[in-house]
């Protein structure tokens, strides 16, 4: 429900309150004030923050999603932290159906509010599995507890702390062409690079002077992150020697950029005319039509259909292309109800000896939120000759 989740609260209600009623001549007056924590710095003077109520042990689970890669065994590393001193508790593991742990149930002791416990997990396919989440509860004295804990903090705003349930969501990924070594350039809030290296992919974060002086031939594809073009002004400076990369017979793969003409997008993101609008389909289970479907992008290594384009979330995707060079070729049809049809999602076109790729679809919702098709899809990108 909306209320409980406080959705659009600017910040937490107060988990502790206390109410002063004072009589004013024989009227009632209440005054409702929270119960805050008081701390002295130094350097900063007196800092108020909420009094938070918390959980004896939260859990400290290091990713959102994670990807069983062709019945392959994954090790899963995670932690314990207790809030509370002198705790003991049992911890337990709950998988789903279809999906086997190696986890016995494991009682831990904490010393000291704060203390933290690190342990680890094998998780493998029984029999069928496609999906599901795995759920991690500490059992005290008290009760049952299945809580992380996350928090916003900085120093200029009221410290926000909430405790998200504790699981794991695990999706199974059959895929091939997943390995090899992948240069990325790094976009804000990008956590694509990451999500490629757990499939398989050795992947390397290229710096400016890299891109600029390195060798760039033994890297199996070069993606460039999001608004990359928007926030790095050198990369106008950059660019030749990534169509060079190209000309020799690499594939560079852009992801979404904006069209505000900021930074290196006023130079060109692409070794042809590519001109970015503001299109976009905002339905995640809009109509992708397949223009070819026997484009290699499409056939290798992964047979590539409708059911690769299920489970999206949030958006198909942004900044969609608005003209391009003739020898740029769109491979998608896709468009929200009422609008009109988009084919500026994803361009691929050939430049001297490799490929070139703009992309405005959601990779980087995609991934993080474990859609296989999306990994699909973008691995015969990064496998396109």
């Amino acid at each position: 429900p909306k209320d409980k989740l406080k959705v659009d609260a600017p910040e937490n209600a107060p988990d502790l309150t206390i109410t002063f009623v004072i009589d004013v001549s024989g009227v009632p007056l209440s005054i409702r004030q929270s119960i805050r924590h008081k701390e002295i710095d130094p350097s900063i003077g007196e800092i108020y923050q909420p009094l938070t109520v918390a959980p004896p042990v939260v859990f400290e689970i290091p990713k959102r999603t994670m990807m069983l890669v062709n019945k392959q065994d994954r090790q899963l590393k995670f932690a314990v932290k207790g809030l509370t001193d002198s705790t003991e508790v049992t911890v337990r593991l709950i998988a789903p159906a279809g999906l086997k742990t190696s986890w016995t149930e494991q009682r831990i002791k904490f010393g000291k509010s704060g203390e933290v416990k690190a342990l680890e997990v094998t998780l493998s396919e029984k029999g069928r599995f496609e999906s599901g989440e795995l759920r991690f509860e500490v059992v005290t004295s008290t009760g049952t507890y299945s809580f992380g804990q996350s928090q916003v903090k900085y120093e200029h705003i009221r410290t926000q702390t909430w405790f998200p349930a504790a699981n794991l969501k695990i999706r199974a990924l059959e895929v091939s062409g997943n390995t090899g070594t992948i240069g990325y350039i790094p976009g804000p809030g990008d956590e694509v690079a990451e999500c490629l290296q757990e499939i398989g992919f050795t992947v390397k974060k290229l710096s400016d002077q890299e891109l600029q002086n390195a060798d760039l031939g033994g890297y199996k594809a070069i993606i460039c992150g999001i608004r990359t073009y928007n926030t790095n002004d050198r990369m106008a400076l950059l660019q030749p020697a990534l169509n060079r990369y190209i000309e020799n017979g690499g594939t560079y793969i852009v992801q979404y950029q904006t069209n505000n003409f900021i930074g290196g997008t006023k130079s060109g993101i692409a070794p042809v005319k590519l001109t970015l609008g503001r299109e976009r389909v905002t339905r995640e289970e809009a109509t992708v039509k397949i223009l070819d479907p026997a484009q290699p992008l499409f056939t290798t290594p992964n047979a590539i259909g409708e059911r690769d384009f299920q489970s999206w979330v949030q958006e198909r995707g942004l900044y969609f292309a608005s003209e391009w060079d003739a020898s740029l070729k769109p491979v998608f049809e896709m468009n929200d109800p009422g609008e009109k049809v988009q084919q500026g999602s994803t361009l691929i076109g050939r430049y001297g000896q490799g490929e070139y790729i703009y992309s405005g679809l959601s990779f980087f919702r995609q991934l993080p939120a474990g859609v296989p098709g999306a990994y699909r899809l973008l691995v015969n990108m990064i496998n396109l000759k």
